[in-house]
């Protein structure tokens, strides 16, 4: 199985966080942003403290330098 590296906007709750764990524990790494950095990372560290791969980032998607600021972090985005 291919494993992706995947950014997901708005996964500091609700859909987005239920999509970040899916994907993690299919085996993907996962990215997970919000506009609440500290949602992202309470999102992220559950899914890091299930055995999986995941990073957590502030971002506003309507700021160009945040989603560059973002994906460069971030390393490979598929």
């Amino acid at each position: 199985m291919r494993t992706w590296s995947i950014l997901i906007t708005g996964a500091g709750s609700g859909v987005g966080a239920a999509m970040a764990a899916e994907l993690a524990a299919a085996g993907h790494r996962v990215h997970v942003t919000d506009l609440d950095g500290a949602a992202a990372a309470r999102v992220a560290d559950a899914i890091v403290a299930a055995g999986h791969r995941a990073t957590a980032a502030a971002l506003d998607v309507t700021r160009a330098d945040d989603v560059a600021r973002t994906v460069e972090a971030a390393g490979r985005v598929d």
